[in-house]
């Protein structure tokens, strides 16, 4: 539909959206755009939403490549939050961009990590009232 919007492609020829009609192409862009909308964007057609949320749509089309021989082509944060909602239990969430090392063909390489804190020995830090990496977050949580 965005390349169809944006003049690149011909709806006839694209079998998967050849015969939406203009309220089914809106209904799959609502969709698509659940946390985006605002309830000024329910008059807009779907060439309106694309042209408004071409960023967001770009992202939300987007397929992760680390989970495609896993789960085949999706993006796997609009999948999540389509089953989170789903769900009725709290999930902790968490993204490490650093792990305390770079591997290269050369070996390791020390780097910062946000996953644990650890002292001059080598022995992992808690429940010292510093609250900076992953574990901190994690064991300030009440699991029952």
């Amino acid at each position: 539909m965005i390349a169809v919007a944006n003049g690149t492609k011909q709806k006839a020829k694209l079998p998967s959206i050849k015969n939406l009609t203009a309220e089914q192409e809106r209904k799959v862009l609502a969709r698509m755009l659940k946390n985006y909308l605002t309830e000024l964007d329910n008059e807009l057609d779907a060439d309106a939403l694309i042209n408004k949320y071409s960023e967001e749509l770009e992202d939300l089309c987007t397929i992760d490549k680390d989970t495609k021989d896993t789960f085949g082509f999706v993006n796997t944060w609009w999948v999540f939050g389509e089953v989170a909602s789903e769900l009725d239990y709290a999930v902790f969430m968490a993204e490490a961009d650093n792990i305390g090392y770079k591997r290269s063909k050369r070996g390791e390489r020390p780097m910062p990590n946000d996953l644990y804190r650890t002292d001059l020995n080598g022995d992992i830090l808690f429940d010292d009232g510093i609250e900076t990496t992953i574990l901190d977050a994690m064991r300030k949580i009440d699991w029952n």
